[in-house]
C-alpha cells in the first residue's frame, strides 16, 4: 500500500512540475506569436489571389478539404485534422492587393488574427506571415506554449506548400484576380 502512494505523490509531483514550467514558459498569459517568411519566385499580383481565393486555398493549406466565399470578404475552411473536423470562417478584415491582407477569424476556443505582407523584390515576392492567437479555454491557455510550438511548425509547412503550388502554376494561369467577391 505504501508504494501505491509513493507512486501518486511521484506522479502529483511530476504533473506539478511541468504546469510550474508551462505558467513560467508564458502559459498563464494564453497569448501566442509565430512569425515567418518565405520568398517565393513570383511577382506578388500572382501570389495575392492564392491567400485569399477558396479554390488556390486548399491547395496549399494543408488539412483544408473545402473552402467557400460565404459572404463578401469571408470564406469558410473544412479542417480535418488529426482524425476531427472543424469548421473556422475567416474574415478578410483589411486589404491591400497585392501587398497586404489581414486575416480573422474567432471560435469558442480561440481568437486568431493571421497578418500577411508582401513585399516584391525584381519579380519575387517575400512574404511574411504574423499570426497572434489569444486562447479562451483555460486549458488552452495553460498550453499555449506547446500549441504555439506545434502551430508555428504547420505554418511554416503551409507556406512551403505555398511556394511549391505558386511556382508550380504556368505564369500566364496564376494571374486571376486578386480581390475578394
Amino acid at each position: 500500500m505504501k508504494w501505491l502512494l509513493f507512486l501518486a505523490g511521484g506522479v502529483f509531483v511530476l504533473l506539478a512540475i511541468g504546469v510550474i514550467a508551462l505558467l513560467l514558459s508564458g502559459g498563464a498569459s494564453g497569448r501566442s506569436r509565430n512569425e515567418m517568411a518565405i520568398r517565393i519566385s513570383r511577382p506578388a499580383a500572382e501570389v495575392f489571389p492564392w491567400l485569399i481565393q477558396p479554390e488556390l486555398r486548399k491547395k496549399w493549406i494543408l488539412f483544408v478539404t473545402d473552402s467557400k466565399f460565404t459572404g463578401e470578404k469571408r470564406v469558410r475552411d473544412t479542417i480535418v485534422q488529426r482524425g476531427q473536423t472543424l469548421e473556422l470562417e475567416y474574415e478578410f478584415a483589411g486589404m491591400e492587393p497585392p501587398r497586404r491582407v489581414d486575416v480573422r477569424t474567432t471560435s469558442e476556443g480561440f481568437d486568431c488574427s493571421m497578418l500577411y505582407t508582401l513585399e516584391e523584390q525584381n519579380g519575387e515576392t517575400l512574404l511574411r506571415l504574423v499570426i497572434d492567437t489569444e486562447y479562451k479555454v483555460w486549458f488552452a491557455k495553460l498550453m499555449s506554449p506547446l500549441v504555439s510550438r506545434d502551430s508555428q511548425k504547420t505554418w511554416e509547412e503551409h507556406i512551403a506548400h505555398l511556394k511549391k503550388a505558386v511556382e508550380a502554376t504556368p505564369v500566364a494561369s496564376s494571374s486571376s484576380s486578386a480581390v475578394a467577391r
